[in-house]
């Protein structure tokens, strides 16, 4: 992705994050389904995924940062797809 790509991606993400017309603030847009993702203190609140990938030499995207994030309910669906789950861990304390 060449830099102005890379911006107006970025810019297109804050600006939607901006206008919404419903008050509550939100964090992020999901990449996948393109539904804003509420900050907390919300009631609407939601967790969202937030990727940074730096790709490195020989991986066809030399060079090139990708940031995205993913709504939960678009990480299941992702998530469901794969040949080997994740490994998932069980905190006991939340902070």
């Amino acid at each position: 992705m060449n830099n102005h790509a890379h911006s107006f991606n970025q810019e297109t993400n804050q600006e939607a994050i901006r206008n919404m017309a419903d008050g509550v603030q939100h964090r992020a847009v999901c990449n996948c389904c393109g539904r804003p993702i509420p900050a907390y203190p919300s009631p609407e609140a939601a967790e969202c995924m937030e990727i940074t990938q730096k790709w490195g030499y020989f991986s066809g995207k030399d060079g090139e940062t990708h940031h995205f994030h993913i709504c939960e309910t678009c990480y299941d669906a992702w998530i469901a797809t794969f040949a080997i789950a994740p490994e998932v861990t069980e905190d006991t304390e939340l902070v």
